[in-house]
């Protein structure tokens, strides 16, 4: 298969796949619950309100890389599908801390300023695949989690 032909074929089956997630009803119905329970309980309806036009792309092209990514990277191998949904469980449990932390202690808007934001986006991208997993929270947080996993599955 050429490049281009895959091309076609992922760009049609992707495209196939959001119209069927549009039409999956329990799926909107859990994000408008999930939503409205976030904006009660950060009471941020009217920056949401404000920033109407922006959020639908952004969770647009978040989605379809999550998507992407995760089809590519799990294919048909169930031991990464496991993998991938307790890591989806952790990541909605503490990604928004942890975006409110990290941006307290780093003025990432000051380095896009004076560094650009394809430069930061580059050096994030090298400690996040990279540079992290040689720290000794790399150690300790996997540590947690496989304690966590055996606290649960007892």
């Amino acid at each position: 298969m050429s490049v281009s032909a895959f091309e076609k074929v992922f760009l049609n089956a992707l495209r196939r796949t959001l119209r069927e997630l549009m039409e999956y009803e329990e799926g909107f119905k859990n994000v408008r619950d999930e939503l409205r329970s976030l904006l009660r309980r950060r009471g941020i309806g009217e920056e949401v309100r404000r920033l109407m036009d922006q959020i639908p792309p952004y969770v647009f092209g978040s989605l379809v890389a999550d998507i992407a990514i995760g089809a590519i990277l799990e294919g048909s191998s169930r031991e990464l599908r496991i993998q991938k949904m307790v890591a989806d469980v952790v990541v909605r449990a503490f990604g928004e801390k942890g975006i409110q932390t990290l941006l307290e202690r780093c003025n990432i808007e000051a380095a896009k300023n004076m560094l650009g934001e394809e430069k930061v986006e580059e050096v994030a991208e090298r400690i996040t695949t990279e540079d992290i997993f040689q720290t000794d929270e790399y150690e300790e947080f996997c540590k947690a989690i496989a304690k966590l996993l055996e606290e649960t599955l007892k």
